[in-house]
């Protein structure tokens, strides 16, 4: 089975929904779809952005798009005083980057700085969630793996915020969600692919064959974004 993670169009600066770029990327990623993949169901978040770029890739499946609020921007901030940072993928390097505890997927929810936000308890409903859609489909968590239960071919897409689509490749790749927020990132339109591998009977990973891909806008450079990365100190 793959599960493929899009990130919204490119979205308008001023306003909650996608520009006239994304919904260019959005068309692209389509057709791209339907000469590459057999798409059985999207999820998309029910936010604006979500909604007007799932639109898009609709036609792909013979039912509707399911519209999830669990998918919606994951946007919830850290107590750490007046740092600048308020979100844990703009956290400071020093508050995690040399502190194992942080970069342990499981460790790095005890941590008090995370312990007493909201990441936490709102992690755990996106990880809950996703784990139903994926038992649903033949694959139960158990402990750090999936045990199959129905091996499969199929194929679901989700549309969803580049947040979001980290903490949810924290949770099937067992890495910390500081390092899945800090240190990749997914442009607007781009997809991500997960895939499960039963390399021992009965007991599947997912292996992660394309990360943040944007193939489907290759020879459009004017169609590429880095919106949402930091922006670089320069001397």
């Amino acid at each position: 089975m793959k599960l493929i993670f899009v990130r919204h169009g490119e979205p308008l600066k001023d306003d909650y929904g996608i520009a006239e770029m994304g919904k260019e990327q959005m068309k692209l990623l389509t057709q791209y779809f339907i000469e590459n993949y057999h798409i059985d169901d999207i999820y998309s978040a029910s936010s604006q952005r979500a909604t007007e770029s799932a639109i898009f890739l609709s036609g792909l499946i013979h039912t509707d798009v399911k519209y999830c609020q669990w998918l919606s921007e994951f946007k919830y901030r850290l107590s750490i005083g007046s740092v600048k940072g308020e979100f844990p993928w703009e956290l400071p390097l020093e508050y995690w980057i040399d502190d194992d505890q942080m970069l342990d997927h499981k460790n790095v929810l005890n941590t008090k700085l995370l312990a007493d936000s909201e990441v936490v308890s709102r992690a755990e409903i996106v990880w809950n969630k996703l784990d139903e859609i994926i038992k649903q489909n033949g694959y139960e968590r158990v402990g750090n793996l999936y045990r199959v239960n129905n091996p499969n071919k199929k194929e679901i897409v989700f549309v969803t915020h580049f947040a979001t689509m980290a903490v949810m490749l924290a949770h099937l790749l067992n890495i910390s969600i500081l390092v899945a927020l800090n240190m990749f990132f997914m442009a607007p339109s781009s997809y991500t692919v997960l895939s499960t591998e039963e390399i021992h009977k009965g007991k599947s990973i997912f292996r992660c064959l394309e990360l943040g891909s944007t193939k489907h806008l290759y020879g459009r450079n004017e169609l590429k974004s880095e919106y949402g990365r930091q922006a670089e100190i320069r001397n």
